[in-house]
């Protein structure tokens, strides 16, 4: 028999006699995670099982969410079922699978499995009803970088073990972009010092339609568009909101010919970003800091502001106001104003 040959048959054997001993629950009946570090070497065993002692990790490629590729790492798909946490090690009971027509990637406990196309063999943890129950709350995890492979758990509040640092590019303020580096974040949010060790509780949040920055604690935040995922630090007060409050925009160039027409939005004044015009803006300017050049809000204060809606004028005046120079303009398509409330 060739030796391919021979050392999968071997192996079929172990898996069915590992099997057996499960159900008697022997203590000799956990096995180790193949060389591999995933299980093509049992396809087309359907519905045996047995149990490995797994050590969960994170740099594995994993295809599939609940049902996994047979060929997907089984440390890293441990980890993205939520059944062990990185670097932890247990004896986790597994199904072999038929393969599928597809599989369905996702993001959980830090880890992006990727979506793929038909496949010969599957497998699915037997110690858990479904993979997308069991996200860690309540436990500490390791810094995962970013937010981005939690966007599947919104809604939840999670800990992290974070080292704080000024390295990193952050999105948003208060209201992060989960692209963010979140140990950069929670220095900007005042959480951590740079260097400092600290667990931070995190809030999972859905993608928003605008990202606002600002510079706190010597770190400058981004402004951003829409984006698909966010997340806030629970410790960190929320922006200040009203029932009647629109979120700030950053400019004002949506709400163009609705002249007229007074709009409340919540903003932190900011004093970078630019500006045109002098008590009229134009609609492009942007609304943070024109709060602040105007004098309704101070740089970082948050509020609520009220703005007119304005037809274009044929010429914007420049000043120096508040620490911030605006600029000149001449004719433009859309103004405001800031009106009391």
């Amino acid at each position: 028999m060739p030796i391919r040959l021979l050392r999968g048959a071997l192996a079929s054997l172990a898996f069915v006699v590992a099997a057996l001993f499960a159900v008697s629950a022997f203590a000799d009946d956990v096995m180790a995670v193949p060389d591999s570090g995933n299980l093509v070497d049992y396809r087309g065993q359907d519905g045996a099982t047995g149990t490995f002692r797994i050590t969960g990790a994170t740099d594995g490629t994993v295809y599939g969410t609940g049902i996994y590729t047979d060929d997907s790492d089984l440390a890293t798909a441990a980890v993205h079922a939520g059944l062990v946490r990185p670097g932890e090690t247990r004896d986790l009971t597994i199904e072999i699978l038929p393969g599928r027509a597809g599989y369905q990637g996702s993001g959980r406990n830090g880890i992006r499995s990727g979506d793929y196309g038909q496949w010969e063999g599957s497998f699915k943890f037997l110690d858990s009803a479904s993979a997308a129950d069991a996200a860690p709350r309540g436990r500490t995890l390791p810094d995962p970088g970013d937010l981005r492979g939690y966007r599947a758990n919104v809604g939840q509040t999670l800990n992290f073990s974070v080292t704080g640092t000024t390295d990193g590019v952050i999105y948003g303020d208060g209201v992060y972009t989960d692209d963010s580096t979140l140990a950069t974040a929670a220095v900007h949010a005042g959480l951590l010092a740079p260097g400092q060790r600290g667990v931070i509780a995190v809030v999972v949040m859905p993608g928003q339609q605008h990202y606002v920055g600002a510079t706190r604690n010597n770190i400058d935040s981004r402004d951003y568009g829409a984006w698909d995922g966010s997340y806030r630090f629970a410790a960190a007060p929320a922006p200040a909101q009203s029932p009647d409050a629109i979120p700030d925009p950053g400019n004002l160039t949506a709400y163009r010919g609705r002249n007229g027409q007074v709009f409340k939005f919540s903003v932190v004044g900011n004093a970078q970003g630019t500006v045109y015009g002098d008590g009229i803006y134009t609609d492009d300017s942007r609304l943070a800091a024109a709060a602040v050049h105007a004098g309704v809000l101070g740089n970082g204060e948050s509020g609520i502001v009220a703005v007119e809606i304005m037809p274009g004028e044929q010429h914007y005046d420049s000043a120096y106001r508040n620490g911030i120079n605006s600029l000149d303009y001449n004719a433009w398509q859309g103004s405001y104003r800031f009106v009391q409330q």
